[in-house]
């Protein structure tokens, strides 16, 4: 049960509505209590004399990819795929050449497949009245795959 508005609800998807409002709204709130800064943003950037380094990243193989799998915690959690660390890491020899293939050719075009952006978020109960929303922490568990991606 969670109050809203002082009625008393219990319908999880209502709940779970509610969770989402909560959590996706308080970024902004936070931010507009926030000052405007009249500094330009380059005054905090290290002055490198008007040189723009270059950066370029080399391939991953699927020796990398293995050593980053065998390296990764082997947690149940899972993201939205339903794919947790410990399932990877059993399957590691098979899928870290396909998963190498994925990283390089998103790393290649510059930009991160949508579904490794999606997370699954889960409220965590902090302290106090367990009935109010401001009470929860939110824990995003993203896909293990996108871990990797990042790692690399």
């Amino acid at each position: 049960m969670f109050k809203v508005d002082g009625i008393n609800i219990r319908d999880p998807k209502l709940i779970a509505d509610k969770f989402c409002e909560y959590f996706s709204g308080i970024g902004s709130k936070l931010a507009s209590t926030i000052p405007q800064s009249h500094v330009p943003y380059h005054t905090y950037l290290k002055h490198n004399n008007g040189h723009h380094g270059s950066l370029f990243l080399t391939p991953t193989t699927p020796d990398e990819i293995f050593k980053i799998i065998s390296s990764m915690k082997p947690k149940t959690s899972t993201g939205h795929d339903h794919i947790s660390c410990k399932l990877l890491k059993q399957l590691n020899p098979i899928i870290c050449i396909p998963i190498s293939i994925i990283v390089n050719k998103s790393l290649e075009c510059g930009s991160v497949p949508i579904d490794m952006k999606l997370a699954k978020v889960i409220p965590i109960y902090k302290a106090k009245d367990k009935t109010e929303f401001g009470n929860y922490r939110p824990i995003s568990l993203l896909p293990s795959i996108s871990k990797i991606l990042e790692k690399v």
